[in-house]
């Protein structure tokens, strides 16, 4: 993995989310505004950052990750969802279910900054 700064990180970070949810609000893959998921049960439905009113953290895998339902029904979707991924992968910024705070604090200690 190349060295990037934690600042050149953080702006790639938002700037992934960012993207992923104009795609999310073009394509609703998930069918949000539905009160029940495609797959029966939200994939965040026990998730520790899950709140009265959705979601409380800014989480960039969970931003880019799709059910395999909502995958088959929504392939532009997802196909524009995996780029962001694969690009937040290489910079390994896909913490699962982690802040960006956490993610970054992570990333540093890999790199004893």
């Amino acid at each position: 993995m190349k060295h990037h700064s934690i600042a050149y990180l953080s702006k790639q970070y938002d700037k992934l989310y960012n993207e992923g949810q104009k795609i999310l609000d073009a394509y609703n893959p998930c069918m949000a505004n539905k009160a029940v998921c495609l797959e029966g049960e939200r994939c965040c439905t026990r998730c520790r950052h899950l709140g009265i009113n959705g979601c409380k953290i800014k989480c960039l895998i969970c931003k880019l990750w799709l059910c395999p339902t909502a995958r088959n029904i929504n392939p532009k979707a997802s196909k524009k969802l995996f780029a962001l991924m694969d690009k937040a992968k290489s910079l390994d910024l896909l913490h699962f279910r982690a802040t960006k705070e956490e993610c970054l604090a992570s990333i540093k200690r890999v790199y004893n900054e």
